[in-house]
């Protein structure tokens, strides 16, 4: 199944208010992350290209990131493509909702509080989480 249909699918099952693409906000949202969190500017990589990019990052469990996460908000989930000329694609997702949706990628994400406090790095390779906060 193509990511697009694995999106279409999940938007279907799920309400609204629960899980939505904002598509008309993408470039806004990851601009304000980067800014939020000091992500270096790169005119080669703009908008992308995160995990070359961000510092600070400190290794943390998946507990943390579910103590992180309050069940009744819902978070800003960027997938990446780790192609240098990808793009970071964004998702509005209730916390109940992440694990399953990462399910559907199985790659890096990163989650992102909507207040822009913290966000959270899985890298795939190395299986690990990370944590950064303003």
């Amino acid at each position: 199944m193509l990511w697009e249909e694995k999106i279409e699918y999940f938007k279907k099952v799920n309400a609204v208010k629960d899980f939505s693409v904002p598509f008309t906000v993408w470039s806004e949202i990851l601009k304000k992350i980067e800014d939020s969190f000091s992500i270096a500017y790169d005119a080669r990589y703009p908008l992308t290209n995160w995990q070359e990019r961000i510092s600070g990052l400190k290794e943390i469990t998946d507990t943390d990131k579910e103590n992180l996460l309050q069940s009744d908000a819902n978070y800003w989930v960027v997938i990446p493509d780790l192609r240098p000329n990808g793009h970071n694609l964004v998702y509005d997702c209730k916390a109940t909702l992440i694990n399953d949706f990462i399910k559907l990628h199985s790659g890096d994400y990163y989650i992102v509080d909507k207040k822009y406090t913290w966000l959270v790095y899985y890298e795939s390779v190395i299986n690990s989480l990370f944590s950064k906060t303003r």
